[in-house]
């Protein structure tokens, strides 16, 4: 969510700093005053290309900054991925320059506006009454419904199961439009012969190049171990004196003595034993020129062969197979294609298999989503809404055999039509308001902004967005900017944007109203005034919208 807002010479803003709270809040003010300005700000902070010069005149850049918190797992994982360290505050920030130039931060550390778009897409979600566009677009009512259903398993399964068949259907066809000729086969046979003749094993390479660093330095090591032993064993070596000082210590009477003596003979005996282990190990040692010349040379050939096919032993073999099996498709063609239509026939019906099992589920959601957007609608003054999830079935890929779209009736006795096209503007915002609250939450969304999509209505319908607003608010963080007192009066939060001119120069203001400041903007809102009536009618409506 947002925890705070800080917006400098952007448009008429001078400077503005705004904490945010969780729950609903609303922006109300006069006409101008700046109230979309600073969704506009915040849409630029989420990666909004640049359409204008937005800083304010006279500056030399706009800086716009937000704290917010994150504990979506999608944009972490996003973040850890390119190297971010995770805060329980972060700074998202753009700077724009007078020529339209800007710079886009995380935490202090430069990012792409594309990045800044994946990384608030999961974080917040801005909403106007003709913005909406993933919700109204075809294409993506596959993914909403999916999102619904939640079922990564079935939907893995089926995408594997669709790579397994196109693959072999790709081999197929392939091998179809693949003509050989006769220099094509006895170029693949020598390859197969030139790999085959090498009989490498698995780790041959690895043991010959050891081996042959040993007999490279068989000279240093020999003269190392025979100093070696001369050293411990030889006259006036370790063991002989070791030996000689405890025949010493043995004339000594004193009793102390006698543990040290005893504790010297294990050390001796012990020196004694790891001389031999060395001196076993040097008379081992042996070098044989011809040994030594076979295996550089086999090495040398090793190498020769692999290298020219992938430069490791796994690449040869998989190399070997391909091969193989091109020199089978050339003499038994009939007999491959065969086979390979067989597979590719087989990995369809379980793609197809698969595929009919998520659709059966999908259907079984849309059920369940078409129910539930019903109740949300209604709750929105739009009880005679038919809602529908349209499923038909389409030729397959990835995603299943489903084609998904939404239809929608507003009007009893109206037939359906695409979601798409719903004229009305009052009517859509509604939509979609009550199709933000199922899926704004499936999507872990955590700050919700409408920007007045509560235009062209009043009354009990103007109250029924406000209330849904802030049902949406008990998961998320919602900011809403509105013209209608109704709405206003269901917020936790009420913050008014006002115009101070100075010095021939208009600017933007904003500070959040007291309790009896609400009551006041809210009859300026109906009235216009700031009657006793007004006044009145003001305190009973937020009163009761506030239970």
């Amino acid at each position: 969510m947002i925890r705070h807002l800080y917006i400098k010479d952007y448009v008429i803003i001078d400077e503005l700093n705004i904490d945010f709270k969780e729950g609903f809040s609303v922006f109300t003010g006069e006409t101008g005053a700046g109230k979309s300005i600073i969704i506009d700000a915040i849409s630029l902070l989420c990666g909004e290309r640049l359409s204008s010069n937005v800083v304010r005149s006279g500056a030399k850049k706009a800086v716009i900054e937000a704290v917010i918190t994150i504990d979506h797992p999608i944009v972490k994982q996003l973040l850890e991925e390119a190297g971010f360290e995770l805060e329980e505050e972060n700074i998202l920030s753009r700077e724009i320059s007078a020529d339209l130039k800007s710079t886009m931060r995380f935490n202090y550390r430069t990012i792409t506006q594309s990045f800044a778009r994946e990384l608030t897409e999961n974080l917040i979600d801005i909403h106007n009454q003709h913005g909406t566009q993933y919700l109204l677009n075809p294409k993506n009512h596959l993914t909403l419904l999916d999102e619904y259903l939640n079922d990564s398993k079935t939907k893995n399964d089926v995408a594997e199961a669709y790579r397994t068949y196109y693959e072999k259907k790709r081999k197929l066809e392939e091998t179809l439009n693949t003509d050989f000729n006769l220099e094509d086969r006895d170029y693949l046979f020598y390859q197969k012969q030139e790999i085959e003749n090498l009989h490498m094993q698995k780790g041959e390479l690895e043991e010959l190049e050891e081996k042959e660093k040993k007999l490279l330095s068989f000279e240093k090591t020999s003269e190392a171990l025979s100093a070696a032993t001369s050293e411990l064993s030889g006259n006036n070596g370790a063991l002989e004196h070791l030996y000689l000082g405890k025949k010493e210590l043995e004339n000594v009477a004193d009793p102390e003595i006698q543990e040290t003596i005893s504790k010297i003979n294990d050390y001796y005996f012990e020196l004694e034993d790891l001389f031999e282990r060395v001196n076993d190990y040097y008379h081992t040692l042996s070098y044989d020129e011809n040994e030594f010349n076979a295996i550089q040379d086999r090495i040398f050939t090793i190498k020769k062969v692999v290298r020219k096919y992938g430069g490791s032993y796994e690449s040869m073999m998989e190399r070997l197979a391909e091969i193989e099996e091109k020199l089978r498709l050339m003499e038994h063609r009939e007999e491959y294609l065969k086979e390979a239509q067989a597979d590719m026939e087989k990995a369809y019906q379980a793609y197809l298999s698969l595929a009919r099992v998520l659709s059966s589920k999908r259907k079984d959601a849309a059920i369940k989503l078409e129910k539930e957007i019903k109740k949300e609608l209604g709750d929105l003054e739009l009880s005679n809404t038919t809602f529908h999830v349209d499923i038909a079935e389409r030729d397959g890929n990835r995603e299943g055999i489903d084609r998904v779209e939404f239809f929608i009736s507003t009007n009893p006795g109206q037939p359906l039509n695409p979601l798409s096209q719903v004229a009305s503007g009052g009517e859509l915002s509604r939509i979609m308001l009550g199709l933000k609250t199922i899926f704004n939450s499936l999507f872990g969304i955590k700050t919700i902004i409408f920007d007045e999509i509560d235009s062209g209505v009043s009354g009990k319908i103007a109250t029924s967005i406000g209330l849904k607003m802030r049902k949406i608010a008990e998961k998320a963080q919602v900011l809403s900017i509105t013209h209608l007192g109704q709405v206003a009066a269901c917020a936790a939060n009420h913050y008014f944007i006002y115009k101070e001119v100075k010095d021939d120069t208009t600017y933007s203001r904003i500070r959040e109203l007291s309790y009896e400041e609400r009551v006041e903007e809210l009859a300026n809102i109906a009235t216009g005034t700031q009657s006793q009536a007004a006044l009145q009618s003001a305190r009973e409506l937020l009163e009761r919208l506030q239970k």
